[in-house]
């Protein structure tokens, strides 16, 4: 049986997903501390969240959730250091928020109407957001999570690969070989395909998986100049697959506390 507390968690925190990870725009995230793109995100989450919630006259939750959210990216961007320390503590302090809303909200029953998706969508709308949720972390927010692990090596590498020492330009170096964009479409479709065998409880088509890759994988390792290279590509392989495992084995957890 939904409690409460998680009729009022998993909305919040697929607001907060879909907001952070699949509707933000490039163009907002890069302009940092600027006021404007940040309330207009800010009020993009509110606005989901209290859509998500269905309950009319939670609008006050509406309005915590756009200046918590506020406060907190003002805080990350002006002191963030771009690293994976700083995403984590980042989307800690957005969880907490979230938690705690919902704690107060649920055990002091501020709200008597039933969600109006519970209503006429039935119970089945929040495992429904459960499994959207995950699928978000897993692939879009994946992307983020392995780019900044392997940020340092790709310094290094970048660096490494540029003529006589010199620096190169971001997309320049060891990418010169490849598509632009391909490591992260590589990435997105083998976190995708873990999230899917996780969730029709598959798990072990993984490993065929993880073999496929490594025989696609070979030539290039094995063909590379650089061992610096063939490192990088098995630490980021290594980083994706983590972390998709992590976030569908958790996301198939809640799905079952919730049932």
């Amino acid at each position: 049986m939904l409690s409460l507390f998680s009729a009022f968690a998993i909305p919040l925190f697929a607001a907060h997903v879909l907001g952070d990870f699949l509707f933000l725009r490039k163009k907002d995230e890069a302009q940092g501390i600027q006021i404007r793109p940040l309330l207009r995100h800010s009020l993009m989450v509110a606005v989901a969240s209290y859509l998500l919630i269905g309950i009319a006259g939670a609008w006050l939750i509406g309005i915590l959730i756009l200046l918590s959210h506020a406060l907190i990216d003002y805080f990350s961007a002006r002191y963030s250091k771009n690293d994976l320390r700083s995403f984590a503590f980042d989307q800690c302090a957005h969880l907490l928020v979230l938690l705690a809303i919902s704690a107060v909200v649920s055990s002091n029953s501020f709200y008597q109407d039933m969600s109006l998706w519970a209503r006429y969508a039935g119970l089945w709308f929040y495992p429904l957001l459960v499994v959207v949720s995950g699928a978000v972390l897993c692939i879009n927010a994946g992307s983020l999570i392995v780019s900044l692990g392997v940020k340092r090596f790709h310094e290094q590498l970048r660096v490494s690969s540029s003529p006589a020492g010199t620096d190169l330009p971001e997309n320049e170096g060891h990418r010169r070989r490849g598509f632009a964009d391909g490591g992260r479409v590589i990435g997105c479709l083998e976190r995708a395909l873990i999230f899917l065998f996780v969730m029709v409880g598959q798990p072990i088509a993984i490993g065929f998986l993880i073999a496929a890759k490594s025989v696609l994988r070979f030539g290039e390792i094995k063909e590379g100049t650089n061992r610096m290279e063939a490192e990088y590509i098995i630490i980021g392989t290594l980083c994706s697959f983590t972390t998709g495992l992590i976030v569908s084995f958790l996301t198939q957890a809640v799905l079952s506390a919730i049932k």
